[in-house]
């Protein structure tokens, strides 16, 4: 019987090489502490035969977003000193093991992500033009394309509610409108922040059509003009004027929502990436339908193609382990790509009389407020030297690699050469397997006791077995071949 006391979990996470061999290792953890007696602990780690993809290479739509003014403010460095892109990329680090998707350029201030800057420096000229300050853009796109590679969204963050919009698509409120915060960089290298005319007026075009030239520029040079959208609409949207304006700074640059509904256009100009909490699809019994939100075809008024995503606003700290665990395939096996609007170190920055942390940077700005869309969740801790993994990220991370598993399967299975070179009875059998997990995870997204009791360890060694043997009997066969209907 033990001893009553403190208990402190010890979690083990093992980096295993792609050329390792497939097979069970065994070794022994050694744990100490000051005044105790060393502890050898047995660990087991069973290696599957099927290699993950590169992380920058998952299918699944994974949406984090970094907040670089959290990381400043919670271990007290300036902003943008060597100090905090150090911190900055310890952050990215960790999204490159989820194959972060997406990195947020914001080029107005007072968003609702709480930046008190812009990340483009406006440089007033002796004429009274401005011209652009990129280092920090640039800065930021190195260290996020360090660990990410090239990102399938970079989000330029230059719309509020009060740059012009309306609930829903409304008229709005023309009274609530305010000229745009930007930060100027002035001359003896301190930045202050200004007020640009509004976007529909007669004054914006010149001032921001040469900033808008220069980031398509530099986005080519990194290969990610195609990469390019603007944002972020909500359940507010912006008008006809701020939507035309940026048609014209940006005309190959889709919008980014984040709202309740599903948007898929502002005014006339295409969302390329959406989220939506009341219309994500889940899938239903395999017996009925099965659904493959990683293909982008799914949802019956999607445009093909457009990154597609589930923000679970209510995952809160509260909430199971096991929606982080089933977040990636509950949504890939239904009608998203992924998931999105999730904070990745939003942590508590602000003290409270006492000393303690309690308000984070999510709307510090009462006027740029989201309510319910508030970003809520930061899914890494504050380390010693950075971010560093949590279990609710450990979690969250497995469940993409075991949807990338579940990917690769069904690329088989809906593959009609592929399928022929496995066999319509193994076909079935591991078929099987996936149904089998489709209804288990909706069961235990809800009921945690009856999940963590599931025998989910051993689903999850029959779904990479699966994984090696499908992807090996089709090795060499090219992809293409004529696949089945978008739903069975």
């Amino acid at each position: 019987r033990a001893p009553y006391g403190a208990v402190q979990p010890v979690w083990v996470t093992v980096r295993v090489p792609p050329d390792a061999a497939g097979g069970e290792y065994r070794g022994t953890l050694t744990i100490g502490a000051d005044g105790q007696r060393d502890v050898e602990v047995p660990v087991r780690l069973t290696v599957s035969e099927f290699v993950l993809p590169d992380p920058r290479n998952f299918t699944v739509f994974a949406d984090l977003i970094q907040s670089p003014e959290s990381v400043a403010l919670y271990y007290e460095v300036p902003l943008w000193s060597e100090r905090h892109w150090t911190l900055i990329d310890k952050t990215f680090a960790q999204l490159g093991r989820i194959g972060n998707k997406t990195v947020y350029i914001p080029l107005i201030c007072k968003t609702h992500f709480g930046n008190s800057e812009s990340m483009v420096r406006f440089v007033k000229q002796a004429d009274g033009s401005y011209k652009g300050d990129f280092l920090i853009m640039e800065k930021y796109l190195d260290v996020a394309q360090r660990h990410l590679g090239k990102p399938e969204v970079v989000c330029f963050y230059v719309w509020e509610p009060w740059a012009g919009g309306g609930y829903f698509g409304g008229q709005g409120n023309a009274s609530k409108q305010t000229d745009i915060p930007v930060s100027m960089l002035k001359d003896d290298g301190t930045v202050e922040t200004i007020a640009l005319p509004r976007y529909e007026t007669a004054e914006a075009p010149k001032i921001w059509k040469p900033i808008a030239d220069e980031i398509r520029e530099r986005m080519k040079k990194r290969g990610l003009e195609k990469s390019m959208m603007v944002g972020i609409g909500g359940d507010v949207k912006p008008l006809k004027p701020q939507i035309d304006f940026w048609k014209s700074m940006l005309p190959e640059a889709a919008w980014v929502s984040h709202s309740h509904a599903y948007a898929r256009k502002m005014g006339d100009v295409p969302v390329g990436y959406a989220t939506t909490v009341w219309q994500a699809a889940f899938p239903c019994d395999p017996e009925i339908r099965r659904t493959y939100g990683w293909r982008r075809d799914e949802h019956p008024n999607k445009p093909r193609g457009q990154a597609f995503a589930h923000y679970n606003r209510d995952m809160v700290f509260g909430h199971f382990l096991t929606e982080n665990r089933l977040l990636a395939e509950r949504n890939i096996a239904g009608n998203q790509v992924g998931f999105g609007r999730n904070g990745a170190d939003f942590w508590p920055v602000f003290k409270d009389q006492k000393g303690r942390r309690t308000g984070t940077l999510v709307n510090r700005y009462p006027e740029s407020n989201w309510a319910q869309l508030s970003v809520k969740t930061c899914l890494l801790a504050p380390g010693p030297e950075g971010a560093i993994s949590t279990v609710r990220w450990e979690m969250m991370i497995e469940g993409v690699q075991e949807s990338e598993a579940r990917i690769a399967i069904e690329r088989v299975l809906l593959d009609k050469d592929k399928r022929a070179a496995l066999g319509e009875e193994r076909a079935a059998e591991i078929q099987a397997i996936l149904d089998k997990r489709t209804r288990a995870n909706e069961w235990g997204w809800e009921i945690y006791g009856w999940y963590v009791s599931s025998g989910w360890q051993e689903s999850s060694a029959r779904l990479y077995a699966a994984a090696a043997l499908a992807t090996s009997a089709t090795a060499g066969l090219p992809s293409g071949g004529k696949e089945g209907k978008k739903r069975e």
